[in-house]
């Protein structure tokens, strides 16, 4: 048995992966360190880097003093931050930062603040593809902003029109559709 020199409980050697600070301590304490200004500041840093390497991207161009200060010297990021911390940390409002054209890398021009929310709005935005449909012979039924609202509509199920629009069709489902579906 081990004494917590955090919370002062007496607890089995397994609760400890630190010296002398149980695991339940350690994670109250990451908690702490991670929604200051600069803890939140180095896991956005973090995150940029492993999501580049995803990407494809090279990694940031800037460092992460460099973000420190760009995130630090602007009211914008202050005001996002403290109404973060006002929220209770609800993850929505939480700060994030933004590639303005997704398809570049993160670099000082290339980024801006907003709240994690707005930032998964607008990726779903640019993620979304218009869907056209079709009759057999290629005349123009309808266009849709997105596949879930053609399958909204049409009352045809999104695994269908995902089919037709990337030619996923066999032959025998394929002449049972009475529809063409593509991207526009």
């Amino acid at each position: 048995m081990k004494r917590c020199r955090n919370c002062k409980e007496s607890k089995y050697d397994s609760e400890f992966r630190e010296v002398n600070v149980c695991k339940s301590c350690r994670r109250g304490l990451n908690l702490d360190r991670d929604r200051t200004v600069l803890g939140m500041i180095k896991i956005m840093y973090q995150s940029q880097k492993t999501n580049s390497k995803k990407r494809g991207h090279v990694p940031p161009s800037y460092s992460l003093d460099e973000l420190k200060s760009f995130f630090t010297n602007s009211k914008l990021g202050t005001t996002l931050y403290e109404s973060w911390v006002l929220s209770e940390y609800a993850s929505e409002l939480k700060p994030s930062i933004d590639r303005i054209k997704s398809n570049l890398p993160y670099t000082l021009d290339n980024i801006q603040m907003m709240t994690w929310k707005e930032n998964d709005d607008k990726g779903k935005v640019e993620r979304q593809r218009s869907i056209v449909q079709s009759d057999r012979q290629g005349n123009v039924i309808n266009t849709f902003v997105s596949m879930k609202e053609a399958s909204r509509i049409t009352g045809i199920p999104t695994a269908t029109i995902h089919y037709g629009c990337n030619n996923l069709h066999t032959k025998e489902t394929f002449s049972r559709s009475k529809h063409k579906w593509e991207y526009e």
